[in-house]
Order: C-alpha cells, then sequence, then structure tokens
C-alpha cells in the first residue's frame, strides 16, 4: 500500500488542521510494516517533533508506547495474528 507522506488533515492530539507530515508508528527497520498495516498518523509538527509533549520527545515515550500498543491490538486483530508472528515481524511486542 502506497500512503502519502503528508496530508491535509486533522492532528490526531491537538486537532488543528492542516498539512501534517506522517509518522510512522513503529519506526527504524519496521517503517515498511507501518506503511503495509497502514500504522501512520499524521500530527501536526508541534506534536510530532515541536514540543516536549511531542511524539519523538524523550518526555512523551508513554505517548509513544501507548500508540504502538493501541496499533498492535488493531494489527493482531485485523489480521488473526498471534504474539509469536507479532513478535517475527516487528521483533518485540508493546502490551
Amino acid at each position: 500500500m502506497s500512503l502519502p507522506n503528508k496530508m491535509y488533515t486533522e492532528c490526531p492530539y491537538c486537532y488543528i488542521e492542516g498539512l501534517h507530515y506522517w509518522h510512522h508508528v513503529f519506526g527504524g527497520s519496521n517503517k515498511h510494516h507501518s506503511e503495509d498495516y497502514n500504522a501512520v498518523i499524521y500530527p501536526c509538527t508541534p506534536c510530532h517533533t515541536g514540543n516536549t509533549d511531542s511524539i519523538h520527545k524523550q518526555a512523551s515515550q508513554e505517548k509513544n508506547f501507548a500508540l504502538k500498543r493501541e496499533h498492535q491490538e488493531r494489527i493482531m486483530g485485523e489480521f488473526d495474528m498471534d504474539l509469536k508472528t507479532w513478535i517475527g515481524k516487528f521483533g518485540r511486542s508493546w502490551l
């Protein structure tokens, strides 16, 4: 599946509408899995990288882990994936 790297949409955190760039829920070597399983969100710049509570900041790791847990649960349910299969694909679990 090909996803746009930016989209005019509402930020899922602060609800500001605008042109927002994508955030792969599962990054690094798992970015392609994020795209394959639609685990991509479009936060505004401040919520993505621009403030102390942004997804990429250390102070906000619980927000990042919650996002990973939410998408892991959704993907495992939608694709009837057991935990062993999940870990084989993504390398670890956030549940």
